[in-house]
């Protein structure tokens, strides 16, 4: 059989299991049904997402609300691939990928556990790296332990851009062996996994935006993109106001991070941004519900 075939096949197969899981009311189907895909045709992530621009969203908190907001921005080129459902191991993406064979681009919510296997399947042409902290230890393990595991990654994704927030300590270290990093300028202070330097083990310092290690050279980068509030200030020195419905500064930085992925793709930032705008909540996270009293 061929390669082509079997993948096809395999898609098929998975694609029915969803159905038969659905109709039996048993969950939506997507990962079941990628499970399957998987399983008889170990190489299908890499199939199907061949001959796409894939842009990876990975970190401890806000993967699945700066995915959406991406999609919404590469939907201004094209219909996009997404795995919206945020299921994020590999039988959610083969799923993801499996429901859109013909969308030119994809945007995949990864586990940060899995992001050097599904980036070294994909070759994505951008990656997302929002922030990384101690999160579901008996899974995923000792934050800086990830750290290396993706600073190793990026090594070798020569091809990819690394969308990275600069604020973030052990995201800079990972992102630096990066060979096309970006830098973005949250102005959030994401230091509570941090204290110490992830390259020496030097006691970190703050001073209002920058930080740097007290002993060896490592710092904050300079940021090419950075937020200011509501505004955020592009390498070309625009400012593009962003105006969220949704409320926060976590929000407002996923905003920055996802407008600088979509730019890195080719979307210029006002049309995103203002793609932006109408969203309310995601997966119910921001969601006002509204009670009457009986």
């Amino acid at each position: 059989m061929s390669t082509r075939l079997r993948t096809r096949a395999s898609v098929a197969a998975g694609r029915l299991t969803a159905w038969f899981s659905r109709t039996a009311r048993l969950g939506r189907g997507g990962v079941i049904g990628g499970r399957v895909t998987l399983r008889l045709d170990p190489k299908a992530l890499r199939r199907l997402g061949r001959d796409r621009t894939v842009v990876i969203v990975t970190g401890t908190n806000g993967k699945t609300t700066t995915s959406l907001m991406l999609t919404r921005a590469l939907e201004a080129l094209a219909e996009v691939a997404h795995n919206g459902d945020g299921a994020n191991m590999p039988d959610g993406l083969v799923a993801a990928l499996a429901a859109a064979p013909e969308a030119p681009y994809a945007v995949l919510e990864v586990d940060e556990t899995y992001v050097p296997w599904v980036a070294e399947q994909v070759q994505p042409a951008a990656l997302v790296l929002l922030n990384l902290s101690r999160d579901q230890l008996d899974r995923v393990g000792e934050v800086r332990m990830m750290e290396r595991d993706l600073r190793a990654a990026f090594a070798g994704l020569s091809r990819t851009v690394v969308v990275a927030n600069c604020d973030d300590v052990l995201v800079t270290s990972a992102a630096s062996a990066a060979a096309r990093p970006v830098w973005v300028g949250t102005g959030r202070r994401w230091s509570g996994d941090s204290v110490s330097c992830p390259r020496c083990g030097g006691a970190i310092t703050h001073t209002d935006r920058e930080w740097r290690c007290a002993v060896c050279a490592f710092a904050r980068p300079e940021a090419t993109w950075t937020l200011d509030g509501d505004l955020v200030h592009t390498p070309g020195g625009r400012q593009v106001d962003l105006d969220l419905r949704l409320p926060g500064e976590a929000n407002r930085a996923n905003a920055a991070l996802a407008l600088a992925a979509a730019h890195c793709v080719g979307v210029a930032p006002p049309p995103p941004a203002a793609r932006l705008r109408p969203l309310t909540h995601n997966g119910g996270r921001d969601r006002t519900i509204r009670r009457t009293p009986h």
